[in-house]
């Protein structure tokens, strides 16, 4: 008897699952598709849209699941929403790359409920959209708008006691400085007029980047390559939009990858294609190579931003005597991540015998690096050493400045 009833009921049951699956909404009903920028930001907050097309005359609650790379941190692995017949819902949700180079989407799934509420159906749209991340291009407006700003804000002696040149003339204003009165000019026009300057434009910016060892060093969620990479693209945007010709050279133990300073937009691209490839190895880097070889291909004189950093006093001797050769043709800057790790344990009290090793040896090596920044600007070389966050906008200032003295 309990068997002819469990029979009835599984057939019931059945009959009911099959009828939802007749009513409900048919997975060929729902459009899925996916929309982001085509070239992601590393360490930024990237959004990703999917769409969902329902062109059927029922509403559908669904649950949504994107397959994004496995290396990228996601806001949201599961997605809920409604879509009302003949409408398109939207969500988003952000993606955020810890290194650079090309990965890929899986497809986007959905589940949804049956018509009766018996059944949850489940459809994938299968793509395979590339996921390409580059350095962190979304921050160039804002650093862009930054490095104008500073611009303008610099003083207009320090701006031209050097590298600019005549752009136009124009009425006189009490900002003006009295020594800057066209005088013909005055006269011919019987008003004041002024003659107004521009830096000089059209100079050659190199920039410089070890692959090296310590480059490959984790700073917080990227690696101080990552950093450096971030902040010479803002400053080679920058640049550009100046008029500036960028160039680039990639080393470790060799020379990588070369581009000589050219401008235009073009170039810019040519430049982000490189260092979105370029990582770092383990391996040591050789100096006397790269300066060998930025000497002989580019013997125009250039701001030369090597991006590196120092691990030992051997390195920074060889640092401090292949750029050297640099000089004077060209204006040589050094630009280092300054680790805030070993300031604070070089500053506390040790309670142990480890705690005493590491303070001391942190202290060392802030001592060496501090010598071989005193080395390289007691030669004329300029240097930076800034913690990671704050890299960008000291290199902006710093190339204003250089540009304001007119040193290139």
């Amino acid at each position: 008897m309990l068997g002819w009833v469990a029979l009835i009921a599984f057939v019931i049951a059945l009959f009911a699952a099959l009828l939802d699956v007749r009513l409900s909404v048919k997975p060929a009903q729902i459009a899925l598709s996916r929309t982001h920028d085509t070239l992601l930001s590393i360490g930024a907050q990237n959004r990703i849209e999917l769409t969902v097309e329902n062109t059927s005359p029922q509403m559908v609650r669904y649950i949504l699941r994107d397959e994004s790379p496995d290396e990228f941190q996601t806001s949201a692995r599961l997605l809920h929403g409604v879509v009302a017949p003949y409408r398109t819902a939207r969500h988003a949700y952000t993606l955020k790359p810890f290194r650079r180079g090309e990965y890929a989407f899986g497809g986007i799934n959905l589940r949804y409920r049956g018509a009766l509420g018996l059944i949850e159906r489940q459809m994938k749209h299968s793509t395979t959209d590339a996921a390409i991340v580059y350095p962190d291009i979304l921050e160039l407006r804002k650093h862009t708008l930054t490095a104008r700003g500073t611009e303008q804000q610099t003083d207009r002696r320090t701006r031209l006691r050097g590298g600019a040149e005549f752009e136009r003339l124009r009425e006189y204003t009490p900002d003006d400085e009295y020594r800057h009165i066209d005088w013909k000019a005055t006269a011919r026009v019987r008003n004041p007029i002024a003659r107004q300057y521009q830096t000089e434009r059209n100079q050659n910016i190199m920039l410089v980047y070890d692959l090296g060892r310590q480059m490959t060093s984790p700073h917080g969620e990227l690696l101080k390559v990552d950093y450096a990479i971030n902040s010479g693209v803002v400053l080679g945007w920058v640049g550009s939009q100046r008029g500036e010709n960028i160039g680039l050279l990639t080393f470790n133990d060799a020379v990588r990858a070369y581009l000589p300073p050219r401008t235009g937009s073009g170039q810019y691209r040519r430049i982000l294609d490189a260092l979105y490839r370029a990582q770092p190895e383990l391996v040591e880097p050789d100096y006397h190579a790269a300066v060998a070889y930025l000497g002989i291909r580019n013997p125009r004189r250039s701001l030369m931003i090597i991006f590196t950093d120092i691990a030992d006093r051997t390195a920074a001797q060889t640092l401090l005597a292949s750029v050297g050769s640099l000089q004077p043709r060209h204006l040589p800057m050094i630009v280092l991540l300054a680790d805030p790790n070993l300031r604070r344990y070089a500053d506390a009290e040790p309670r142990d015998e480890d705690a005493l090793y590491r303070a001391a040896v942190a202290q060392r090596l802030l001592d060496e690096r501090a010598t071989l920044l005193k080395s390289l600007e007691a030669r004329g070389v300029i240097t930076l050493d800034v913690p990671a966050e704050r890299l960008t906008v000291a290199l902006l200032d710093r190339y204003l400045q250089i540009k304001a003295r007119g040193a290139l």
